[in-house]
């Protein structure tokens, strides 16, 4: 049975050497570069157009609800070189909005869970890229071997641990509490 999906995106493949496989994997990176730049061809541009600007995702990066149309942007994305993959998010945050993705018709292999501050990026990629230095730091020990989360149950303690080290000037700081915009726990999934 496949849980509920909220959308898919297109992604850069993981490195070798850094394990991270979550959402903020330069998504769209190809398709929005040819956006901006004007050389998107006219059917992929449509497709675009309707996830980036038409879809009601609030402060959510573009997601795509159609199967169809993001395996499309997978394969243009593809053919111009970039090493990326499909993945299928849920998020409490699009679900609050009823962001719903259709059914894929895929298996669905679950990745782990992303800690994601909406409207901004990825706690857990930004706390690997710097506390995976220090050998010496707990971090490590709750992410699977995806750079992610096993569930949502140390999202908390993620927010945390990010927080203390903005304050001390080690990571970009994120969106206060008091404005709003949550910090949630998004389930990632690699379609097989």
């Amino acid at each position: 049975m496949n849980p509920d999906v909220s959308g898919y995106i297109v992604v850069d493949k993981p490195r070798q050497e850094f394990p991270y496989r979550g959402v903020d994997r330069k998504p769209w990176e190809v398709v929005a570069g040819h956006f901006y730049e004007g050389r998107l061809p006219k059917e992929e541009r449509s497709k675009f157009e309707q996830i980036k600007l038409r879809e009601p995702r609030g402060f959510w990066l573009p997601v795509s609800r159609e199967i169809g149309a993001a395996h499309e942007l997978l394969a243009y994305s593809i053919a111009n070189g970039a090493p990326c993959e499909l993945i299928a998010v849920s998020s409490p945050y699009l679900s609050s909005l009823r962001f719903r993705a259709e059914a894929s018709g895929r298996t669905l292999f679950r990745l782990g869970t992303d800690v994601i501050s909406v409207g901004e990026w990825s706690l857990l990629k930004i706390l690997q890229e710097h506390v995976l230095q220090d050998p010496s730091h707990p971090l490590p020990f709750i992410l699977n071997e995806h750079g992610l989360l096993r569930d949502g149950r140390d999202v908390g303690t993620v927010e945390s641990l990010y927080r203390e080290w903005a304050e001390l000037g080690r990571v970009e700081p994120i969106a206060d509490v008091a404005s709003g915009l949550p910090v949630e726990p998004v389930d990632v999934f690699l379609l097989e």
